[in-house]
């Protein structure tokens, strides 16, 4: 397993925080690095997230989602029918 990058760790950490998408101009400033660094810790972080979470990258946005196959366990947490 690749080691992970303090940049990697704060990326997932934010992310995990917002519990919504986040703009790589945003993700820059929190953590005071240049556009082109976060999208290199996004890239680190999206190939570690191989189990429950899964990184989506939509533009100019970044957010952690659930993994697929997991829906009706999420649903039952949250209370969907």
């Amino acid at each position: 397993m690749p080691q992970e990058s303090s940049l990697d760790i704060a990326l997932e950490s934010l992310l995990f925080a917002a519990g919504e998408p986040l703009s790589i101009e945003r993700l820059s400033k929190l953590l005071e690095r240049t556009p082109s660094e976060v999208r290199l810790g996004l890239e680190e972080l999206s190939r570690r997230l191989t189990h429950g979470t899964r990184l989506v990258i939509n533009g100019p946005q970044a957010a952690l989602v659930v993994a697929p196959g997991n829906e009706k366990a999420i649903s039952a947490l949250i209370g969907d029918p």
